[in-house]
């Protein structure tokens, strides 16, 4: 049924606008002309394509818009629409733009009739410039995509389901020995042995479906140098539009070395794990909530649990320290490398005693850099703590017999002395009490001296009786050597108290040259004790004051024996002027001797005429009497025979040249510290016919 007029030119009204739509966006230009070859209608991307706006191309002829390049002209399209040869025409032509710009288009052209007769024409441009580039990137994209392809160190090949290789990269040549130029059409099969083949299709190549078209698998190869190899492949499918397998591309690479290395990693976690379990250090790690995965033999042998017993359990229901087991599990501070933190522990033992441990920590991270794990390994070091302890104690100890020794450098008081020794032991030892008591007449206390006090507060002097010991103290006078007790000790246990709570008491008596100058004792406080190298220095100590209390007393001794004799021999200077015979002084710091005018007068000389000094009065002993009088006067001055009173005779020389025979007496007015003799004094008298013949001359004179 054919439309009515109106409603067919409504319908192809509709139509129009539709089509004009379409050619107005096309990607195209599209251009119509009269049969004058003047523009009826441009779409927009004519327009751009020559730069000319829309409404300045309406009625210009296609000639003047779309200009040919000088050489060579092209003619398309500017051949009047009446004498087209063919429906239509393809041609490719260089334009020029209106900037005078030159553009490579694709041209296709036709003519318009009718009612049978050519009317106008139509054209459609293509920027042909701008398809070269794009087939031109493609071409250098798809030359990018086989130069990447051809460089990758993996192994990319593409088969038939049958094995027919279709595409090789020159690294799968490299690695199997085949020309590039003669792969294709070979078997990719051929390197591999019949069960290997079998194996690679059944469990893989046969699986590939379109629902899974991908999957992994790992396969030994025989390589041209006669080694196997092992490569890791990833297999994809190829399927056409009904889902049969059509081609097969595997992507493939080396991992021989990463195998190889996995097996040494395993063996080297073995040896790992055997030096682990062999290590005295405990070992253990656990989850970052404190869930023991792993512990070595040391560390269950230490708590005394099964491996069983301790895997999966908590630290803390383990090792039963609250404090320690925070801080192993804490996740701050955990350290990567090297040594982490350390945590000191104190582990009260269920049998009795302590044990000191030191524990480090160390986290274990994931690729992204997450604490998965913490490992911590712990160090018994209770011998290591009692040592430091024993050698501060010992360094306490040399400190207080270094001080004590200073004391005695400086102090010539007794008393002074062992008061300043008590109060030094206990600042700088730590004692809890020291005392020392010096005995008198009868073996009773003289004096006491102490410092510290006692569990109640007084000072040890407050409990003294009657200056009197007790038996135990009484027993350490006795017996020589350290006498110690610890705890609770009666009164017959501790030298001065009813009783005595403290850690311990150690006792020895101070003696010196076999004499006994009293005791001295010291007490520990708590569980402290005496070990022997305290108990040995403690002995030294207590000799050092024994001895300084005896050279106080030799001191004391050799002054009152030194005032003994300068009182002498002031009685002696009174005599020593007037007196017939010849008398001497010796002073024999400074070598100088002084005589009496006796002295001078009986050989032979004026008064004042000899010299005063020792070597002039060695010079006038006969030298037959040198030996034996210089060897008397050493034996004197040294004071080694303890005596200070001598008697010699020998001979001097008289002003005439004759020999006087004398008699010398002599002795020792002051002796220095050391007990060299400072001071003589003497008396010289004629002996044998000499002292006859004087007397006998005396008589004369007193006669006449």
């Amino acid at each position: 049924m054919s439309l009515p007029g109106e409603n067919r030119r409504t319908a192809c009204g509709g139509l129009e606008d539709h089509f004009r739509l379409l050619v107005e966006n096309s990607p195209e230009g599209m251009v119509i002309c009269d049969e004058d070859d003047r523009i009826i209608f441009a779409n927009s991307r004519f327009c751009d394509i020559f730069g000319w706006e829309a409404a300045e191309v309406t009625g210009k002829g296609i000639g003047e818009i779309t200009a040919g390049a000088p050489s060579p002209p092209s003619h398309a399209f500017l051949v009047p629409s009446t004498v087209f040869p063919t429906p239509c025409l393809i041609t490719d032509a260089v334009r020029v733009k209106r900037d005078g710009t030159e553009i490579k288009v694709s041209i296709l052209i036709g003519p318009i009739h009718e009612e049978g007769r050519p009317v106008g024409t139509y054209g459609i441009y293509w920027d042909a410039g701008r398809r070269e580039e794009v087939e031109r990137a493609l071409r250098e994209s798809e030359q990018r995509f086989l130069n990447i392809v051809e460089d990758q160190d993996e192994f990319i090949i593409r088969f038939k389901p049958d094995g027919t290789l279709t595409f090789a990269n020159t690294s799968y040549c490299r690695r199997f020995g085949k020309d590039p130029g003669k792969i294709l059409g070979l078997n990719v099969f051929d390197h591999v042995d019949q069960e290997e083949t079998s194996r690679l299709h059944r469990e893989f190549f046969e699986k590939l479906t379109p629902e899974n078209p991908t999957n992994t698998d790992e396969s030994w190869s025989l390589l041209p140098d006669g080694s196997v190899g092992l490569e890791q492949w990833h297999n994809r499918g190829v399927f056409d539009e009904e889902g049969r397998l059509v081609a097969i591309q595997c992507v493939g690479r080396d991992i021989t070395a990463q195998k190889e290395a996995e097996q040494s990693l395993r063996k080297s976690e073995r040896r790992y794990a055997a030096i682990v379990e062999s290590q005295v250090e405990m070992v253990c790690r656990f989850s970052d909530s404190g869930e023991i995965t792993f512990a070595n033999d040391a560390f269950c042998h230490f708590f005394g649990l099964d491996r069983d017993r301790i895997v999966s359990h908590r630290l803390f229901e383990i090792m039963g320290d609250a404090e320690a087991s925070r801080f192993l599990a804490e996740p701050n501070g955990q350290s990567t490398s090297g040594q982490g933190p350390f945590f000191e522990q104190i582990l009260d033992l269920p049998q009795g005693g302590k044990r000191w441990l030191r524990w480090t920590r160390r986290g274990i991270l994931d690729e992204k850099g997450d604490l998965i794990e913490v490992q911590a390994v712990g160090r018994d070091v209770t011998i290591l703590k009692r040592t430091e302890e024993e050698l501060r104690q010992l360094n306490s100890i040399l400190r207080s017999v270094r001080g004590v020794n200073r004391l005695i450098s400086h102090h010539h008081d007794s008393e002074k002395l062992v008061q300043e020794i008590c109060a030094h032991l206990v600042e700088t030892r730590g004692y809890r009490n020291a005392w020392i008591g010096i005995l008198g007449k009868g073996g009773t206390l003289q004096s006491v001296s102490e410092a510290g006090v006692t569990a109640d507060g007084k000072h040890l002097s407050e409990r003294r009786r009657h200056g009197m010991l007790n038996e135990w103290g009484l027993s350490a006078l006795k017996e020589p050597g350290i006498h110690l007790k610890r705890g609770t000790m009666a009164m017959t246990e501790s030298p001065l108290l009813d009783s005595y709570e403290e850690g311990g008491i150690m006792t020895t008596r101070l003696e010196y040259a076999k004499k006994t100058y009293g005791l001295i004792s010291v007490s520990l406080p708590g569980d402290a004790h005496f070990d022997p190298e305290e108990q040995t220095l403690f002995s030294e100590l207590a000799e050092d004051i024994s001895f300084a209390l005896h050279a106080i007393e030799t001191e004391k001794d050799r002054q009152r024996k030194a005032a003994n004799l300068e009182e002498k021999a002031r009685q002696l200077e009174l005599l020593v002027a007037e007196h017939s015979s010849g008398l001497w002084e010796w002073d024999v710091s400074e070598g100088r001797v002084v005589m009496n005018a006796a002295y001078e007068t009986m050989l032979g000389y004026s008064p004042g005429e000899m010299g005063q000094s020792l070597e002039d009065w060695k010079r006038q002993i006969h030298p037959d009497d040198q030996a034996g009088v210089a060897d008397l006067l050493r034996r004197v001055l040294s004071g080694k025979d303890g005596d200070d009173i001598y008697e010699i005779e020998f001979r001097m020389l008289k002003k005439d040249g004759s020999w006087l025979p004398l008699r010398s007496r002599g002795f020792v007015v002051r002796r220095d510290k050391n007990g060299r003799a400072a001071k003589m004094v003497g008396i010289h008298t004629p002996a044998g016919e000499a002292l006859q013949k004087q007397r006998r001359r005396r008589g004369h004179e007193a006669k006449g």
